[in-house]
């Protein structure tokens, strides 16, 4: 019984996880439009390649905090 609440907090975990990701990324993708800046000039800002904030936009992957911090700091977000 343990292992199975451990699985279902694990699972839950992830999914807020996930979820947040997925919000994250598409305010990221409205204030990129916002600014008028394509994928390509944003990655280039944040120092990534444009795959990277596709995956940033679409909630696959997160935004770290160096990157996070070049929004609020240079973009005024």
């Amino acid at each position: 019984m343990g292992g199975r609440v451990k699985l279902i907090r694990k699972e839950l975990k992830f999914n807020i996880i996930f979820f947040d990701s997925k919000i994250m990324g598409s305010k990221i993708k409205l204030i990129r439009k916002e600014l008028k800046l394509t994928q390509e000039q944003l990655a280039q800002r944040l120092g990534i390649g444009k795959a990277a904030l596709s995956m940033i936009e679409t909630g696959k992957c997160g935004l770290s905090t160096r990157n996070k911090n070049i929004l609020v700091q240079d973009l005024n977000v």
